[in-house]
């Protein structure tokens, strides 16, 4: 009866342990052209929450979605495909950038500024995609921050000009806080992020009260005299 308890307990901490090993890709693509976030406001992103927080030299200190496979867009800089680092071709989506006016038409702001995520849970950071950084000007930088505020990663991004992108892929970063720094205009998009494991202490003890449960549940139905369910 224990051996099955505990089996069960074991199971259940493989599958949260794997559960939280699955890695996302933040692409905007539940969003609409224009859409338009709200300063300081929570927002979900593939089962992941987070704070906006933007700031520009000018205002309106708004992040907005920008999609570059419309052929009608207020920056043809930002239209897709666009050519890449290697001449391979990225077929856009769902951008994010800073938006320019408070009230017209999508477009980046060529002042530059940042777009920080809040996240509400230490995320595994490991990938982001830069379109567009502006020529001539500071690079687009990322920047990551641990729960005590320290800066722990830094990615300058140089490969910069109209009709350039580049996917960067790293080694993972455990942080809460991703800031977007643009130099002037541009975009990003694809954020990989992932849940962190447990560590293995807590899961361990998770699994040791899981077949705690489990097998006291079974000695009440015993002592009952009651058939365990299956």
């Amino acid at each position: 009866m224990f051996r099955i308890a505990f089996s069960a307990a074991i199971a259940a901490g493989l599958f949260v342990s794997a559960s939280a090993s699955r890695a996302a890709v933040i692409s905007f693509e539940t969003f609409s052209h224009g859409d338009r976030f709200t300063n300081g406001q929570t927002y979900n992103f593939d089962r992941f929450n987070a704070r906006i927080e933007t700031n520009n030299n000018r205002g309106p200190n708004q992040a907005q979605i920008y999609d570059s496979r419309i052929s009608n867009g207020r920056d043809s800089d930002l239209q897709s495909p666009r050519n890449v680092f290697d001449n391979s071709v990225y077929q856009g989506g769902d951008l994010m950038i800073i938006a320019e006016n408070s009230n017209g038409p999508a477009d980046d702001d060529a002042d530059g500024g940042t777009i920080t995520f809040f996240f509400e849970k230490l995320v595994r950071f490991s990938g982001i995609t830069l379109i567009d950084g502006e020529e001539g000007q500071n690079e687009i930088s990322v920047l990551a921050r641990g729960r005590d505020n320290t800066l722990d990663f830094v990615l300058e991004d140089t490969f910069t000009g109209d009709d350039l992108w580049r996917s960067y892929v790293f080694d993972s970063v455990v942080t809460n806080e991703i800031t977007v720094q643009f130099g002037g205009s541009g975009a990003f998009d694809q954020i990989v992020i992932g849940e962190v494991p447990l560590p293995a202490s807590a899961l361990l003890f998770a699994t040791a009260i899981g077949g705690f449960i489990l097998v006291r549940r079974q000695r009440i139905i015993a002592q009952l005299g009651r058939p365990a369910e299956h």
